[in-house]
């Protein structure tokens, strides 16, 4: 999967990492902010991450986060070298490792040069002003009118979505209020301040309790840098953190609402109908962004006066709709394969009757996904294979015209990621169509999980042209009886026994299908 941090353009160079924070928010972190610019430094800080960087370092921060504490993103997880990349203009790091971890510690501690600064308070005192800061955001967040504005701001959600995750690491997945809430918050700061100081060598670690005061007669003896004239600047309070929020909130819902009024039906319609009238044309799809969660209803009230057109997908993470609006008959090919290789299963001897009834075989239904990293997600594959009793397909087929291979490839790792491990296996079909020529190449992939839980290619295997010395009926993507039936296999039944999709078999219908679209097997 594609990360944010790996688009970011390469810095010229990297500031040395001079000064860490190791705090918590809600600790001091702010002045020491303002206070480490005014010796010199340039501090990374989510205020400079939110009002500075702005959407493209809060996403590159939201990445970093998701990627460390949650292990079924998707996301490969943040190294040095990214952080690195993240921080490159940036010589002094607050709050870092509490949103990564104390474990980060280790990779500059390295470093001898490095000094730490770790300002700590009474841990009851704490829970409570995150409660009433951070919380404030979190409630705000789920409740009316951010809940629905969110989704018409791509900055606002993705800095209420920086939040919640952040919130949510440090309140073991609980809301403000709720049982059990401030005990958590409670037990994981102790937790972690006791961490720090185990990390990081005593002689090299400034530890300052708030309640006995926070000023540059503590941190500039320790940075070996000279008292400033400047008054030692304070932080924020609950109600200035209320009122920087709140005004963070009014421009951000004031560009959400500028959008509320697109009008998506028509348009959808109109762009559809236009994708038809393309002469040429052999496969359509559109692909929308920002589209709110709301406006799904009216969607499919468009799809279904488009008559034949059908939602592909839809992110509720992303709020990128696909939807397909022409399809071929050689792109729907993969559905009479599945269907012919499971008559020949149960013709073969390889399914009994029973295990041939419980398979159930749809085309382009819509499944949402009811837990995991994407919940909430609607995929519709163009093949999907369920037993009874599941609320989601075993195997998922997708295909594909000339440029979507990378497309369907990440549409494998969704259903296989997102799926939390209901769905064994993706296979995608991937055509390649020479409109000079009127040849058509073919590949199939065949994805799963590897034991880490990552998506993995597991197979390849190539229809046209046809790979030289490929005996007939020696080719085919393996799929085995536990992939398809799970726990609902038969008993006795060997879970390892192959269910063979026959490549001959595919490459018979493909070329009967092309044939109607004019074109042939290359």
């Amino acid at each position: 999967m594609s990360r944010v941090i790996d688009k970011l353009a390469e810095p010229a160079e990297k500031k040395k990492t001079r000064v860490i924070v190791a705090s918590c928010s809600r600790t001091g972190t702010l002045g020491l902010y303002f206070a480490m610019k005014i010796l010199g430094y340039k501090p990374y800080h989510m205020y400079e991450v939110v009002l500075v960087q702005g959407k493209q370092g809060m996403s590159a921060l939201l990445e970093a986060v998701t990627a460390q504490h949650n292990r079924l993103s998707g996301i490969k997880r943040f190294g040095k070298a990214d952080l690195d990349k993240l921080t490159a203009d940036y010589d002094c790091l607050i709050e870092i490792p509490s949103f990564l971890g104390p474990a980060l510690l280790d990779e500059y501690v390295q470093d001898p040069e490095v000094k730490f600064i770790l300002t700590e308070r009474d841990p009851d005192r704490w829970a409570k002003s995150v409660n009433g800061t951070a919380g404030f955001i979190i409630t705000a967040a789920a409740s009316f009118p951010l809940n629905i504005l969110k989704y018409f701001d791509e900055e606002l959600r993705i800095f209420l979505a920086l939040n919640t995750i952040l919130y949510a690491v440090l309140a073991d997945g609980t809301k403000p209020g709720q049982l059990g809430n401030e005990a958590a918050l409670t037990r994981n700061y102790v937790e972690y301040i006791k961490a720090v100081k185990n990390t990081v060598p005593k002689e090299r670690l400034l530890v300052v309790k708030l309640e006995d005061g926070l000023g540059w007669e503590q941190i500039c003896p320790f940075l070996d840098v000279p008292i400033p004239e400047e008054k030692y600047p304070r932080g924020n309070d609950v109600d200035n953190f209320k009122a920087m929020a709140e005004g963070y909130f009014k421009e951000r819902t004031r560009a959400a609402m500028l959008r509320l009024g697109a009008l998506l039906v028509p348009a959808l319609v109109e762009k559809i109908s236009q994708a038809r009238a393309t002469k040429d044309a052999i496969y359509a799809e559109l692909v929308y962004d920002n589209i709110a969660p709301s406006w799904m209803a009216n969607v499919g009230d468009a799809l279904e006066r488009a008559k034949g057109a059908f939602c592909k997908s839809y992110n509720t993470f992303t709020l990128i709709l696909r939807v397909v609006a022409m399809a071929s008959f050689l792109h729907n090919v993969d559905q009479v394969w599945c269907h012919q290789s499971e008559i020949q299963w149960l013709v073969s001897g390889k399914l009994n009757q029973n295990e041939s009834d419980m398979l159930h075989t749809t085309a382009n239904t819509t499944y949402e996904f009811p837990d995991g990293p994407f919940v909430g997600i609607h995929k519709a594959p163009n093949v999907a294979i369920i037993v009874p009793n599941a609320i989601m397909p075993r195997i998922v087929v997708e295909s594909g015209w000339n440029e979507s291979l990378n497309r369907l490839r990440e549409d494998a790792g969704e259903w296989l990621v997102g799926g939390n491990g209901a769905v064994q296996a993706a296979i995608i079909v991937n055509w390649t169509s020479n409109r000079t020529t009127r040849r058509v190449r073919g590949v199939v992939e065949l994805y799963t999980l590897d034991r880490s839980g990552m998506p993995r290619l597991q197979q390849r295997e190539q229809i046209f042209p046809v790979p030289p010395g490929i005996q007939p009926g020696n080719q085919a993507i393996t799929l085995t009886r536990w992939m398809i039936f799970g726990r609902s296999a038969r008993p006795g039944a060997s879970p390892g026994d192959i269910l063979p999709l026959g490549i001959d078999r595919l490459r018979t219908i493909a070329q009967i299908d092309m044939a109607k679209m004019g074109y042939s097997p290359a």
